[in-house]
Formats: C-alpha cells, sequence, structure tokens
C-alpha cells in the first residue's frame, strides 16, 4: 500500500511539474544553430516560427525581451555595442523559441534577406506572411498581436524609404575595412563598418515598416527578429571577407575588429523574465565573447547564397542554400499581389541560385535558365562552372609564371565567374564594368587571377571599384534617398554620425591635420 501511495504522489507531481516546465529539449541538437532565409524554409518550418513566437508571447517571455531592448537604448544602439549586443539579444531570443517549441526543439531564428526585395517592398513574402498579425480580429475585435504599447501591432509602410539593395550591401562590405573610425579628430564623419550598417541597411526597414519599429519598442513586431538575423548575417559576411573568422578571440582588437575601449566589459541586459546571463556563468557576456559565430557562446552558420565576388567562404560559419523562394499563401494579399504584379517585377523575380561548391575547392556557380532577362537576353544559361580554377591566368610553366592576356572570351568567362548578382538588371551591369575595367587595367588589360580560392588583394579591388559605382549609380537613379528620418537618427543617438545614413557613405581620408580652430564637426 505504502508504495502505491508513494507511486501515485509522484505520478501526481511530475504531471504538476510538466504543466509548467517548457517544452521538452531531450532531443540533442547540433552544437551549431543553422539560419536559413524565410523563404528556404518549408511552409511547416515557417508555420513553427510563428507558433514559437506566439508561444513566447502568451507566455510573457516575448515582451520581456521587448523591455530588455527598451531598458539598454543607449548602450546598445549608436554605440560599439550595437551589433555584438544585439547578436547575443537574438542568440537568446533564438534560444528562447526552442524552450517553448516542443515539436521541434532545435528550431533556428531565419533571417529576412530583403536586400533582394529592394524596390518591391510591397510585395515582400516575408511581410505578407507576418501581415495577420496587425491590427484587430474583424470578428471579436482583439489584437492579433498586443504591443507592450497597450495597443495592437501597427504597421504604417513608408515608401519614401527602400531596402538597401545588393549593390549597395555587397558595396558597402567591399569598401570599409575596419569596424571603427580611427579618426578621432573627426567626431562628426563614420569610416567605420558598424555605424555605416546601423545607419544604411539596419536603418532602412525599420523606417519603411513604421508603426512600432520606428523606436525603442521595435521588438513588438516579430518581423524585427528576422530583420536583425539578416544584420548579424551581413555583419558575420563582413567578419569573413576580412578574414575574422579565423582569428582566436584573443585576436580581435580596435579598430580593425571592433571600436573603443570596452572589448572586454560584460554588456548589459535585464535578468528577470529571461536569463540573458552566459550559460555556466553569472555575467553577461562581453563583445569579445560574441565576436565569433564559432566561438564558446555563440556557434551560428548561416545557410546563404555567396554575395562577394571571388571569396571562398568559411565553411564554419556558411554553407550554401539548397531551396529557394517557398510561396505560403496564408492571406488573399499574396494572389492580389501576384495578380497586380508588372512584368517588370516578375523579371526581377527569376534569381538565378548561386551556391557553394559541395567540396573544400572554389565555389560553384550554378544559374539556372532565365529567357525573360534584360532586354530579352538569357542572362543565365543553364549551366554549372567552377569559378577560378576555369580562369587561372597564371602561366605555371618556368621561374615565377607568365601571365597571359585575357582575350574576350576569357575576360567574359572571368566576369561571370565573379558575378554575385541574381538580379537580371544588376548582374548584366556588372559584366559590363568588369569587362571593361579588365580592358582598361594598367596592365594592358590583364589581371593577376591566381588559384587561392580567390582571395586576391587585386580581385578585391577590382570588385570594390566596380560594387561601388553600381553603388552610387543606383543613388544617382533614386535621387540620393536617406535610410532614416531625423527623428529616428535622433532616437537612436546617432547625430555625430548622420553621414551614414546617406544613400552610400564613402569613408573620408583622415583629416586630422587641420589647421588650428577646425574641430571636423561640421
Amino acid at each position: 500500500f505504502d508504495s502505491m501511495k508513494i507511486y501515485a504522489l509522484l505520478s501526481g507531481f511530475l504531471l504538476s511539474f510538466a504543466a509548467f516546465a517548457p517544452a521538452c529539449t531531450c532531443q540533442q541538437c547540433p552544437p551549431t544553430r543553422e539560419r536559413k532565409a524565410w523563404s528556404d524554409l518549408t511552409c511547416t518550418e515557417q508555420d513553427q516560427v510563428l507558433e514559437a513566437m506566439q508561444r513566447l508571447k502568451d507566455s510573457g517571455i516575448y515582451d520581456e525581451f521587448v523591455r530588455t531592448h527598451i531598458r539598454w537604448d543607449a548602450q546598445s544602439h549608436g554605440v560599439a555595442e550595437f551589433l555584438p549586443w544585439h547578436r547575443w539579444f537574438i542568440w537568446q531570443f533564438e534560444t528562447a523559441m526552442r524552450a517553448v517549441l516542443a515539436s521541434d526543439p532545435c528550431i533556428t531564428l531565419p533571417y529576412w534577406d530583403w536586400e533582394r526585395e529592394s524596390g518591391r517592398e510591397m510585395r515582400s513574402d516575408v511581410i505578407r506572411s507576418f501581415a495577420g498579425m496587425v491590427g484587430r480580429d474583424r470578428r471579436n475585435g482583439r489584437c492579433n498581436w498586443q504591443a507592450t504599447t497597450g495597443g495592437c501591432l501597427v504597421r504604417d509602410y513608408d515608401s519614401s524609404f527602400r531596402f538597401w539593395s545588393q549593390r549597395r550591401v555587397v558595396a558597402m562590405i567591399a569598401r570599409f575595412r575596419q569596424y571603427a573610425d580611427d579618426f578621432p579628430n573627426n567626431p562628426r564623419r563614420s569610416n567605420g563598418f558598424r555605424a555605416e550598417l546601423e545607419g544604411g541597411p539596419h536603418a532602412a526597414p525599420h523606417n519603411f515598416l513604421g508603426g512600432q519599429m520606428v523606436d525603442l519598442n521595435s521588438p513588438n513586431d516579430p518581423l524585427f527578429w528576422l530583420h536583425h538575423a539578416n544584420v548579424d548575417r551581413l555583419w558575420a559576411i563582413w567578419q569573413d571577407y576580412n578574414g575574422h573568422s579565423r582569428l582566436d578571440d584573443s585576436d580581435f582588437f580596435a579598430p580593425i575588429h571592433y571600436e573603443g575601449r570596452l572589448l572586454d566589459q560584460p554588456m548589459p541586459f535585464n535578468n528577470g523574465g529571461w536569463d540573458f546571463r552566459l550559460e555556466g556563468r553569472r555575467r553577461f557576456p562581453t563583445p569579445r565573447e560574441v565576436l565569433s559565430n564559432s566561438g564558446i557562446a555563440i556557434q551560428v552558420r548561416y545557410i546563404t547564397h555567396n554575395i562577394m565576388p571571388g571569396h571562398t567562404p568559411n565553411r564554419r560559419w556558411f554553407a550554401g542554400r539548397t531551396r529557394f523562394f517557398t510561396g505560403c499563401r496564408r492571406n488573399r494579399l499574396l494572389e492580389e499581389d501576384e495578380n497586380n504584379e508588372s512584368d517588370t517585377d516578375k523579371k526581377r523575380n527569376l534569381r538565378p541560385a548561386v551556391l557553394f561548391s559541395d567540396d573544400n575547392e572554389d565555389t560553384v556557380y550554378n544559374r539556372t535558365a532565365d529567357t525573360n532577362g534584360t532586354n530579352g537576353r538569357t542572362i543565365g544559361a543553364t549551366t554549372t562552372v567552377t569559378s577560378l580554377n576555369d580562369f587561372n591566368i597564371n602561366n605555371q610553366q618556368g621561374n615565377g609564371g607568365l601571365r597571359k592576356k585575357f582575350s574576350q572570351f576569357s575576360r567574359n568567362k572571368a566576369c561571370e565567374s565573379l558575378n554575385p548578382f541574381d538580379d537580371p538588371i544588376d548582374h548584366e551591369r556588372w559584366n559590363e564594368l568588369c569587362q571593361q575595367y579588365l580592358e582598361n587595367s594598367a596592365d594592358g588589360g590583364r589581371i593577376n587571377i591566381i588559384n587561392d580560392k580567390g582571395n586576391d588583394e587585386s580581385i578585391r579591388t577590382m570588385v570594390q571599384d566596380l560594387t561601388v559605382t553600381m553603388a552610387l549609380e543606383e543613388c544617382e537613379a533614386l535621387d540620393h534617398p536617406k535610410s532614416a528620418s531625423q527623428k529616428w537618427i535622433e532616437n537612436m543617438h546617432m547625430m555625430n554620425e548622420e553621414v551614414t545614413f546617406e544613400c552610400f557613405h564613402l569613408p573620408n581620408e583622415d583629416d586630422s591635420d587641420q589647421e588650428e580652430g577646425e574641430t571636423g564637426d561640421d
């Protein structure tokens, strides 16, 4: 009798515990979290993301993240900590999603690659997928998604702002070589990557979406998390492009990898409804501890297309995309928008896939057929081309090798192999500029593309020159739009970095040797 009584008591205790415990994470998850684009998820995977967010909202944990973002505003915006603070923030949110989703305790946070949707923002599959959370339910008048501000989730789209295109994103990554501005006598200028990313491509979606996204309440909008996952992806691409992904934590220093003197100072977070501290430690992480996506604190690999020409990404941080552009019809907006889509927009929706190689050699570019390309020409024939190995123009015979002159055919092949753009118009413009560059280069139309996975300074210089040209051309055509309103700039404490909100900001030269009386503040 006693044993049966004990068994009954234990059973009741376990059932009570299960009612309040988070979802079981008994499944062994891989140590590295792989994040995909929203449009690369299956419809089931998309539904799981939405379910996890709703469960976090119902539990109150979601609102704790919003409060954390508001409380530590000054320590996480317009300052060095912006990128590492938000990297840890979304890592913890992803951890919380795993804790509440029993159907997939290894779920990861998808990213929203809005640079592929520049110019057709309202037809964004991501925006349409989350449209059901906006406003009130017509049946009962309740908010579809309650904001901590007291009202419903709001989006009042401002079409005067547009997402940064792939042109400008690639140019930014190629042009900015260090994290911070190292010109102390020019406080109102920014030559650092952090400020440019924060003021440019990061700010634009916030200002376009409006509503809660234009102030510190922005995590109220579930799109915040996908947006910042993409911001983190672009930072990771920049880090990898500059060799940071292959460094140990102890190798990081300012201004190349970080900014200021607080690299080893723990960053501030709330410690209430969710524990933001490092696992197994009683403190929050320092910036140094989260600068790497393959470090002790964070292990993330982005499943993404390779956007940097001639560069072979670190396989610990990146892997190639295997499926593309899911269309899960969640509401009637999908059908209405597709019926109203212009021929030009349909043409831009045809995006050739850019994949990584499966081996550890050079990048493979697999371009699917697109017969609706610019001027009716086929932009990408159905071929698979191995870059750089096919275009190695070093003659390996003899001491040092003799460099062969490019023929028109080999120039075309080299430019195509390095072309990162999947938009047909951008794709063709790159090829035009690339061929002109090779023809007019100082060495009489030659370029030394050596077989070192493309990480050659001569290629990098060409990529920088060509992409900056393409970015400036776009800004001229768009009449130089800013990425944010003046109110946003002030709210984010970035008045001293206002130049970063330009359509595309070129780094300034060091003007530290100024005449007496000048401060560089104008």
